[in-house]
């Protein structure tokens, strides 16, 4: 943090330097008296001779400070934040990121509900009042969602912004993938891998990842009194592709039909009303030009609003090479799987595009893999919210 911009959090919050706060805190310890003049910049005599009072009483109940010299200090904050005491102790507060002086934390400076890690990551969210910060950042942890990057956060920011504030017609919308086959892993952290061997007619295994942190949204709209719209999107459009149905061995209406069951299956579990995603273009064939003439614009490095990299799209590859060799077969060089990234992004891209169109401030949360966000950005910044995958 530059020291500019460390001064100016310091001067709004009005804390108190570390050098201050050790000059103030040692003339307490030791008893002695301070000059007006030296105390008026950062604290007040009153608040001197109250903290003065506040440490001789401990010294007086506890004895001698054999824990460190602070050790009568960190027992007044221990009283003064008895549900915060660990958090002290552990993990020096900070304020927009800036780390506060034990001085400023025994003034009361410091708003330690405020200090979450949505609000020292992310400079965007401070505009937000705090109760709906701490919804965000209680709602983020316990779904375990992914953080994103601060210019997606910043879109985040503006949706609720617009939906909480100025009460604009909002929308969440749930991409579904439809239920390929799985099997165990073993593996604690990734518990099941896609296998493409077949296709169900239920709620997938990413749809599944959403149905389980549907009640902790809800839970947490309710609290923000923010009632957006919530849909969720069955990608049928998967059963457009040849590789597709070769693999799992189906007719195009066959996949059609089970991605519709599946669709039906997880609005009977959720309640959330439900769409084909092709069914906010006219027909397949339109989905078809649309989505290939932005995989054609992508091969030629026009990703249009979406902050597509080269580096993004060889992370992806890395990420998930071995889902691709699983459901496409195994590819000669790392490039072979390019044109694949690139026409799963212009799906998302077209996505994007439909989305902005049907549902106004519309936020994506999705528990596919957050690396292809970006892509709903297309034509408009888009707000993407992911949750941690449980499948590989």
């Amino acid at each position: 943090m530059l020291k500019e911009e460390a001064f100016e959090i310091m001067c709004r919050h009005r804390l108190i330097p570390g050098s201050v706060s050790r000059q103030i805190l040692k003339k307490i310890i030791s008893a002695d008296s301070m000059d007006e003049k030296e105390l008026q910049a950062y604290i007040s005599v009153e608040e001197f001779q109250e903290l003065k009072t506040l440490y001789q009483k401990k010294c007086a109940t506890e004895g001698e400070a054999r824990k460190g010299k602070y050790a009568h200090f960190y027992s007044i904050l221990q009283d003064k934040y008895p549900l915060l005491a660990d958090q002290i102790f552990c993990d020096v507060p900070r304020v927009e990121n800036l780390r506060a002086s034990l001085l400023s934390l025994l003034l009361g400076r410091v708003n330690l509900s405020m200090d979450t890690p949505l609000y020292r990551k992310y400079p965007s969210v401070r505009t937000l009042p705090p109760r709906t910060l701490e919804i965000l950042s209680n709602f983020m942890s316990q779904a375990k969602a992914v953080y994103p990057n601060n210019k997606n956060m910043g879109l985040i920011t503006q949706w609720l912004t617009e939906g909480t504030l100025h009460h604009a017609p909002s929308t969440i919308f749930l991409p579904l993938c439809p239920d390929y086959a799985v099997e165990p892993t073993g593996d604690l952290k990734c518990p099941f891998r896609h296998t493409f061997q077949s296709l169900g007619s239920g709620v997938g295994q990413i749809a599944k990842r959403l149905v389980e942190v549907l009640p902790l949204l809800q839970d947490a709209l309710r609290q923000l009194d923010f009632q957006p719209n919530i849909v969720a999107g069955m990608a049928d459009f998967e059963g457009f592709s040849k590789e597709n149905l070769q693999r799992l061995g189906l007719t195009q209406s066959e996949f059609i039909d089970r991605a519709d069951l599946s669709r039906l299956a997880f609005e009977k579990a959720t309640g959330v009303k439900t769409v084909m995603i092709s069914s906010l273009l006219e027909n397949e064939a339109d989905w078809r030009q649309k989505a290939s003439t932005i995989q054609e614009n992508f091969t030629e490095k026009n990703f249009g609003l979406a902050p597509i990299t080269d580096r993004l799209i060889l992370k992806i590859i890395e990420n998930r090479q071995a889902l691709y060799t699983r459901w496409y077969g195994v590819k000669e060089s790392i490039k072979d799987f390019i044109p694949l990234v690139l026409g799963q992004g212009a799906e998302y891209a077209l996505m994007g595009t439909l989305l902005s169109k049907a549902y106004p401030n519309c936020l994506v949360l999705g528990a596919d893999n957050d690396l292809f966000g970006s892509f709903y950005s297309y034509t408009k910044p888009t707000p993407t919210l992911y949750l941690k995958r449980f499948y590989c």
